[in-house]
């Protein structure tokens, strides 16, 4: 005689739920006997099957546990262990909540590796886990980003896998276009594809205006700023190489329309009359440019002094297109870089104490740009550090400086 439980008609009334959920997105299979994995879910594109697969385990309850956030509920350990030691697609465990039929995932096999919690309680039968009351499954189409992200996710956790994952994607892009090279890397499950044209390779690019005020807007952030941005397939339109027109069917598609060359710049203070008064300050990083504006960024993020940078040219009624003042700039000091090393050891400190010790208050910060040796482009920009700030860093310079005077004086390392 078969007796069906209470908690065994929740459970299957959670099943239903989640299936009613995921029916709008994948392509649901009840797993018969469904021995720790209840469903197997194919995510879907424009109603097609991608062979993008994953498993679900649900459990269902009338009195969830919320606290800070977190939804609490206990699983068996031997499933858990399974799902990190045997299965190699992503398995999500859903908790639903009965009285408001909404369900919470979690990404079982990362959280599993992530956390090390079955090793840490190794001796229990059950674990209680903690799922972000976030975690809805009811945004599907976060939840099934996450499900997509999750393929080289486990791609990663069995190398093997990944190895031939690699080449399947290979081939797949190289018989799109044989005019390119391809190259397939997974780094922190997200999927790198680099098409490299052997040749010259003419396209369109149609951007669909019309009234859309927010994408004029990105079009001078990608042209006249050369900044990187989003685009939805709603927006834009490639045309030409069947690799390009490829690109149409993602749901984001980052551009990058600027030039970029490596330079040196050099900070000076200077006078009144623009005469360097102090030992220049150098830092080596990349222009990138667009049609109205150059940034500047730095190379190296451990320097006690550093700073990003936005020019923009000049129009065409200028004098000269090699000095103006039209710097926007942010500068963030950081000694700590500093720290474990010996005062005699401390790198750039020579040329950052001869600049704090010649601003004042009314000083002009002279940057000079150079490519090779070549000047690019100089410009000004006013003391941008307040008289306090100034005076500190002055005083911790000269303290430096009489330390270094000491040490070498009575032969100290």
């Amino acid at each position: 005689m078969t007796t069906i439980t209470r908690s065994s008609k929740i459970g299957e009334k959670a099943e239903k739920i989640v299936d009613e959920i995921l029916t709008a997105c994948c392509k649901v299979r009840k797993e018969v006997p469904d021995v720790h994995i209840d469903f197997i879910a194919e995510i879907e594109e424009d109603g097609e099957p991608t062979g993008k697969r994953f498993g679900v385990q649900v459990k269902g309850t009338e009195n969830p546990k919320i606290k800070n956030g977190l939804v609490k509920f206990s699983f068996e350990a031997k499933s858990l262990r399974y799902y990190i030691n045997k299965v190699k697609f992503p398995v999500f465990l859903i908790v639903v909540d009965m009285k408001n039929r909404e369900g919470y995932w979690l990404f079982t096999q990362k959280f599993l590796k992530e956390t090390s919690i079955l090793e840490k309680r190794k001796e229990q039968k059950k674990i209680s886990i903690n799922i972000p009351q976030e975690n809805k499954i009811s945004d599907t189409l976060t939840f099934i980003r996450i499900a997509d992200s999750a393929q080289n996710y486990m791609l990663e956790l069995w190398p093997a896998s990944l190895h031939a994952a690699a080449a399947a994607e290979k081939k797949k892009w190289s018989e799109l276009d044989e005019r390119f090279d391809i190259s397939v890397e997974y780094h922190n499950s997200t999927t790198n594809i680099k098409c490299t044209a052997r040749e010259e390779m003419p396209f369109q690019l149609h951007f669909k205006l019309g009234d859309n005020q927010n994408l004029r807007e990105k079009l001078i952030a990608l042209f006249d700023q050369g900044r990187r941005v989003e685009f939805a397939p709603q927006e834009i339109q490639f045309a030409g190489s069947p690799i390009l027109q490829k690109l149409n069917e993602f749901p984001l598609i980052a551009i990058e329309a600027s030039n970029r060359r490596d330079v040196e710049l050099f900070l000076t203070v200077v006078d009144h009359e623009g005469r360097d008064i102090s030992k220049p300050y150098r830092i080596d990083g990349v222009f990138v440019s667009g049609r109205k504006e150059v940034r500047f960024v730095s190379k190296k993020q451990n320097l006690p002094l550093n700073l990003s940078l936005t020019i923009v040219y000049p129009d065409s009624s200028a004098s000269s297109k090699e000095e103006y003042e039209q710097h926007v700039g942010d500068f963030n000091f950081n000694d700590t870089v500093w720290e474990g090393k010996s005062f005699n050891e401390l790198q750039y400190f020579d040329s950052l104490s001869a600049l704090f010790h010649s601003l004042k208050a009314d000083s002009k910060i002279s940057m000079t740009y150079e490519q090779d040796g070549n000047r690019l482009i100089r410009g000004y920009m006013l003391n941008p550090f307040e008289e306090s700030f100034i005076n500190n860093i002055a005083g911790f310079c000269s303290l430096i400086e009489k330390i270094r005077f000491i040490s070498k004086y009575l032969n100290l390392v």
